[in-house]
């Protein structure tokens, strides 16, 4: 069984996922908690690999007071994978091709329709770092990206450290840009 949130997701997926045979599909509005779910960014990245009906997986979705919101993306420009996303908590899990998680999505400002994640975070990482501080704390990024579009921000790739940090701004060097996003993955051979 499919289980979508009625006020995360247009109308137009639900009659697209009955019409394409996905199963029962039902709508449920998740109840809203009261407070976002600590949850330790050592937990979160121990789960990097695990397949999404493992144990740890499981026990992360019961420790979280809301229905996560399920997103799949087959071929195209996406690699197929599908997304797990707590938006009260500023969470959302990727799973690749074969249900692994592939990459954690920490939002530390709000966007997207997410809350700020209130957890810890990585390699002595703060909320309000900006450029300078993340050099300092990870050192030069192996690919650095700033956008010439206001819609699109700036973000910095650590493969090694298996961090990517994305900003709050189309460039890094913005004076008010901060990380607004930080994605975890399992970090590159060195």
């Amino acid at each position: 069984m499919l289980h979508i949130r009625h006020d995360s997701l247009p109308i137009a997926i639900l009659i697209c996922g009955i019409a394409l045979g996905v199963g029962s599909v039902t709508t449920s509005a998740a109840p809203v908690p009261k407070v976002p779910a600590k949850i330790s960014v050592d937990k979160l990245k121990s789960l990097l690999g695990k397949n999404h009906l493992s144990k740890e997986v499981h026990e992360l979705r019961k420790s979280i007071d809301e229905l996560p919101v399920a997103y799949y993306f087959v071929g195209g420009i996406e690699e197929t994978s599908f997304f797990h996303s707590w938006y009260h908590h500023g969470l959302s899990v990727q799973f690749d091709e074969n249900g692994n998680v592939s990459r954690l999505f920490l939002y530390l400002e709000p966007r997207e329709g997410f809350k700020e994640y209130t957890g810890d975070l990585p390699n002595e990482l703060e909320r309000k770092d900006k450029s300078k501080d993340v050099k300092k704390k990870l050192g030069e990024p192996e690919t650095a990206h700033d956008s010439s579009s206001s819609s699109v921000n700036a973000w910095w790739d650590y493969p090694k450290k298996g961090i990517t940090v994305n900003f709050s701004a189309p460039t890094a060097d913005d004076q008010n840009s901060v990380i607004g996003v930080l994605v975890l993955h399992k970090p590159e051979a060195k």
